[in-house]
């Protein structure tokens, strides 16, 4: 299984149970796809750099987890099809690991 991270962002106008829920519903749908979730944050609404879908605050969270191809699939397709999260990025972990790497000064 491949290490990823993936940082989501909804919409800034709804209840702290719905963040709830959304957050649960995608934590669901990896665990049911036998992936393994490392760590999970919250970061809160904060202001976004520049407007997205004419919002200026939006709801960040964070999930890091361990999965195959059929998890990573069916996860995309639940965040294609909820209208709450306006962005979402998610890479992989070891592409960052090797170019952090990269970067270090050999001693």
């Amino acid at each position: 299984m491949q290490g990823y991270e993936l940082l989501y962002v909804l919409k800034p106008d709804l209840a702290e149970e719905k963040v709830t829920e959304v957050q649960e519903k995608i934590k669901d749908i990896l665990t049911k796809n036998k992936a393994h979730i490392v760590a999970d944050e919250v970061f809160g609404k904060k202001e976004l750099a520049y407007p997205i879908k004419k919002f200026k605050q939006g709801y960040y969270l964070r999930i890091e987890f361990e999965a195959d191809g059929k998890a990573l699939k069916e996860m995309d397709r639940f965040i294609g099809i909820t209208d709450t999260i306006i962005r979402k990025l998610c890479v992989k972990l070891e592409s960052i690991r090797e170019k952090n790497k990269e970067k270090e000064p050999v001693a």
